[in-house]
C-alpha cells in the first residue's frame, strides 16, 4: 500500500493537527502508536480519533503509550499518584481490546528520546497530543526529532481549534462573541466516544518493540503498585497525594453529582465556599481525564439542549443556549474563561511573566511597588499558611491539603498575596510557585489566567487608585467574609496539620 501526505483527515478537523516533525509515515510499519501525555482518556479525544484513523487506513493494529515524567517542573508524588489511578484504570479497560496499552513512567531524563527513537523505528506514524505549555512543548520537539517516522501532534484541548484565533484576546467579551459567533462550526464536529470500537485489526507487535517496551512497562506497573518505590523517581517537589481519586471514572462521577447537586443554582451559590457548589472538574480537565466537550454533552443532556435549537448572541454570560441561569454561567466558565488562557498560551510563550500583563497593570503596579506593605510573609510562611488572616489561611490550607482551590478564593489568596510580598514580581512568583506545587491543576493555562487576572488580565483600570494595587481591582478578604458564606469554610480548614505531614499515607486509591 502506498502512503502519501493526503492519506487521511479523517478522524479530527485538519485545523487541529497543529504540528509535525516532517517525517513521512512508514507503510511496512507494524503498528500506530498513539503517544498519550496531555490527554489521558480514551475517548471524547481528537488526538485518539486521529490515530485511530491511521490504525483504519492501514489496517495495523494501535499501541497507546501513556508516559508521565517526573522531570517536569513541580513535578510531585501528588501529581504522579492522580496520574497514576488514571493508568490502572485504563489497564483494566483495554486489557481485552485491540488496542495495546503500555504505560510508562520516565525515571529520568532523556529516557523517553530512547525508548521513542527505537518504537519510531516500527512504527506506520506516531500520532501525540498537543498541549500549549512550555514543558509539554519541549518533551514534544526533543522526542519527536529522535522519531523516523512521521509524528502528528493534535490538538483536542477545548471546543475553540486552537489555529484558529490568530490574535491573544485581551478581553473575555471578546472571546465569548468570538466562539459564540463560530459555535456551530466548532460544534458540528465532535471526538468520537468510544473510538476503539472502530478498530478491527488485531495481530502481534514485533518481537522487537515488545522486547524494548515489556521491561519498561513492567517497571511502571511496579511503581502502580508500590508506592514504596516512588523514592526513587526524580520528583521536583516534595508533595504528598491527597484523598482524590484520579481517571475518568471519578472525573464522570463529580460531574454527575455536581450535575444532579448544584448546577441548577450554581449561578446563586458558586462564590460562597461554604456551599461547595463548584464542579471540582479543574484538575481533571487538566491532565485530559475528561474533556470541555464530555462535560458540555453531560450539562445539555440535562437541559435538554439540542444542537437545532436556536442560539443568540448575549454579552454576559446568560443568554446564548437558552438554557438555565446555572447551565449558562457554567458553560460560560467552561468554554470562555477557560478557553481564554489556551489562547494566551498557544499565541504567546510569555504567559507566565509578568511583561505579559496589559501595560496599564504593568504600569501601575511597577508606580506603586514602592509602597509600604502591611505585612511581609516569607515563602515559608506563606507555604504553612501561617499569616494574621484567618481566611486566607484557610484558601492556602485548602489548596495544600486537598490540591484543590475554591475559585472564588483563589483571587482573594492572590490579592492578599500581592499585599504582603515585597513587589508584584514577587507576588507573581510566589502565587505561580504556590499554585504549582500545590495544586492539582498545575501547569495549566486556565490557571495561569486565573493567577494573572489578579493582576489585571483581562480586566480593566479600576478607581479610585489604591496603595500597592494601583488601578487593578481591589478586594479584601474583610469585605468577602461580610457578604459570602465562609464560616463552615475557615473551620473546616483552620486547623490542619503541619506543611506535609500526615498521620497516615493517603489512599492510592478510592
Amino acid at each position: 500500500m502506498k502512503l502519501d501526505e493526503g492519506l487521511v483527515v479523517g478522524g479530527c478537523p485538519p485545523e487541529r493537527i497543529l504540528w509535525t516533525n516532517g517525517q513521512k509515515p512508514r507503510p511496512d510499519g507494524a503498528c500506530v502508536v498513539y503517544w498519550m501525555t496531555a490527554f489521558r482518556r480514551l475517548g471524547w479525544n481528537f488526538a485518539l480519533d486521529r490515530a485511530v484513523a491511521w490504525a483504519e487506513k492501514t489496517h495495523k493494529p494501535l499501541l497507546i503509550v501513556e508516559t508521565w515524567s517526573p522531570c517536569f517542573p513541580w513535578s510531585s508524588e501528588r501529581q504522579w499518584a492522580f496520574v497514576a489511578q488514571g493508568m490502572k484504570e485504563k489497564i483494566g479497560l483495554t486489557r481485552h481490546g485491540l488496542a495495546r496499552y503500555y504505560p510508562v513512567v520516565e525515571t529520568k531524563s532523556g529516557e523517553l528520546i530512547r525508548i521513542f527513537r527505537r518504537v519510531g523505528t516500527q512504527a506506520v506514524c506516531v500520532v501525540t497530543d498537543f498541549y500549549p505549555l512550555r514543558a509539554w512543548r519541549k518533551q514534544l520537539t526533543e522526542v519527536a526529532a529522535a522519531v523516523p517516522v512521521l509524528v502528528e501532534a493534535v490538538d483536542s484541548n477545548g471546543l475553540v481549534p486552537l489555529a484558529v484565533c490568530d490574535r491573544i484576546f485581551a478581553r473575555a467579551f471578546d472571546f465569548r462573541r468570538f466562539w459564540q459567533k463560530n459555535f456551530r462550526r466548532f460544534y458540528a464536529v465532535q471526538p468520537s466516544e468510544s473510538p476503539l470500537k472502530r478498530l478491527s485489526a488485531g495481530g502481534e507487535l514485533p518481537r522487537e518493540m515488545a522486547a524494548l517496551l515489556s521491561p519498561v512497562v513492567a517497571r511502571t506497573k511496579e511503581f502502580l503498585e508500590d508506592r514504596r518505590l516512588w523514592t526513587k523517581l526524580p520528583f521536583a517537589c516534595d508533595v504528598p497525594p491527597v484523598d482524590m481519586p484520579g481517571g475518568t471514572a471519578p472525573a464522570r462521577d463529580r460531574l454527575e453529582r455536581f450535575i444532579l447537586k448544584h448546577l441548577a443554582t450554581y449561578a446563586r451559590d458558586r462564590n460562597h465556599p461554604d456551599l461547595q457548589a463548584t464542579s471540582g472538574l479543574s484538575p481533571y480537565l487538566h491532565h485530559g481525564f475528561i474533556s470541555a466537550q464530555e462535560v458540555f454533552a453531560a450539562v445539555t443532556a440535562v437541559e435538554r439542549w439540542t444542537a437545532d435549537r436556536p442560539t443568540r448572541p448575549a454579552s454576559g454570560q446568560v443568554g446564548f443556549f437558552g438554557m438555565g441561569e446555572g447551565a449558562e454561567v457554567f458553560l460560560d466558565q467552561l468554554l470562555t474563561w477557560r478557553e481564554i488562557g489556551f489562547n494566551f498560551a498557544f499565541l504567546s510563550d510569555t504567559y507566565d511573566r509578568f511583561d505579559s500583563l496589559p501595560g496599564w497593570a504593568q504600569e501601575t503596579l511597577k508606580e506603586h511597588a514602592g509602597d509600604p506593605r502591611p505585612y511581609l510573609y516569607t515563602k515559608e510562611a506563606l507555604e504553612a499558611a501561617a499569616t494574621v488572616d484567618p481566611l486566607w489561611n484557610a484558601a492556602q490550607n485548602e489548596l495544600r491539603t486537598t490540591g484543590i482551590l475554591h475559585n472564588y478564593m483563589r483571587m482573594l489568596w492572590g490579592k492578599k498575596i500581592l499585599e504582603w510580598t515585597a513587589d508584584p514580581q514577587e507576588a507573581l512568583e510566589r502565587m505561580i510557585d504556590l499554585n504549582n506545587t500545590f495544586g492539582l491543576d498545575a501547569e495549566d493555562p486556565n490557571s495561569y489566567s486565573g493567577i494573572f487576572w489578579i493582576l489585571g488580565r483581562y480586566d480593566r483600570p479600576w478607581g479610585p487608585e489604591r496603595p500597592i494595587f494601583g488601578n487593578v481591582r481591589y478586594m479584601s478578604t474583610d469585605a468577602a467574609a461580610r457578604k459570602l458564606k465562609v464560616k463552615s469554610y475557615v473551620a473546616r480548614y483552620s486547623a490542619q496539620p503541619a506543611p506535609l505531614l500526615f498521620d497516615q499515607d493517603p489512599p492510592l486509591s478510592s
